[in-house]
């Protein structure tokens, strides 16, 4: 229970902290970022006690190709999708121009949704399947821990909000990486050039939200993304397939229904 709802915990003490130390405006600002980021952690959280029994069932000499396999689909669909931050956050600002600063802070916190869904949809469900309930209570209490001391250091002691959110999303990172090497060490895969390379993807999507104007950032991150596309161009084209023949699927059998209804 605590790993599955360690996300909103590190997300609810930083944002508790934020609304202690300083004003109703600071937090008014900072509060959509937070909100928009809880509301994809709990959509997360709800379809990985979906995933739970699937993994439970399956027979354990699957488990590690199945597990590269939703991870290859996880990340690479999350980096794209950030991109759509900048088109939204141009029409935000003209429609709501007081929330500027509000859309910062959200580009600031928007990479914990690629960390915290692979802790909820894999880790915890992999290492609840392979009985290592007690690694993973350690792992999630103790990036709750570090979580809450890097917050109060960065409100009572630096008194810098940024440093607030960037501990929170250093914070879930780590706690993705320690979560993954658990599993990975598990099922004996080696994926550390994949942290090094979403490390490298996360800083560059903060960076040019952070420094840049928003198509000047657009820019920058999809020439990031052009990289990253081509660095893994085989497990896109993978996961294309497999969207398509689902497609191609899901075509065929209300066709044969159609059929099998005019024999009758």
């Amino acid at each position: 229970m605590i790993a599955n709802f360690s996300s909103n915990l590190l997300v609810g003490s930083a944002k508790m902290l934020i609304q202690w130390r300083w004003d109703e405006l600071v937090f008014g600002q900072v509060a959509f970022s937070f909100s928009a980021s809880n509301i994809f952690l709990t959509f997360v959280t709800a379809i990985s006690v979906v995933l739970f029994p699937s993994l439970k069932r399956m027979d354990e000499a699957d488990l590690p190709n199945v597990y590269m396999k939703i991870r290859n689909a996880i990340s690479p669909l999350l980096f794209f999708a950030m991109i759509f931050y900048f088109p939204g956050c141009w029409i935000l600002e003209k429609w709501l121009p007081n929330y500027t600063d509000s859309l910062v802070y959200l580009g600031i916190l928007l990479p914990i949704i690629i960390f915290s869904s692979k802790v909820s949809l894999l880790t915890n469900n992999y290492l609840k399947a392979y009985r290592k309930e007690k690694l993973m209570l350690a792992v999630n209490v103790a990036s709750v821990v570090l979580g809450i001391i890097l917050f109060a250091v960065g409100a009572y002691v630096l008194n810098n909000l940024e440093f607030v959110l960037y501990a929170l999303v250093a914070v879930i990172m780590l706690r993705s990486v320690a979560s993954e090497i658990v599993v990975t060490r598990i099922i004996h895969k080696n994926i550390m050039i994949d942290f090094i390379i979403e490390f490298v993807m996360t800083v560059a999507f903060i960076l040019a939200v952070r420094l840049l104007t928003h198509w000047w950032a657009c820019l920058a991150y999809a020439c990031a993304l052009a990289v990253y596309a081509v660095i893994y161009r085989k497990s896109l084209l993978a996961l294309f397939r497999s969207v398509g023949n689902l497609f191609r699927r899901n075509k065929k059998q209300p066709e044969s229904a159609g059929e099998e209804g005019q024999q009758n």
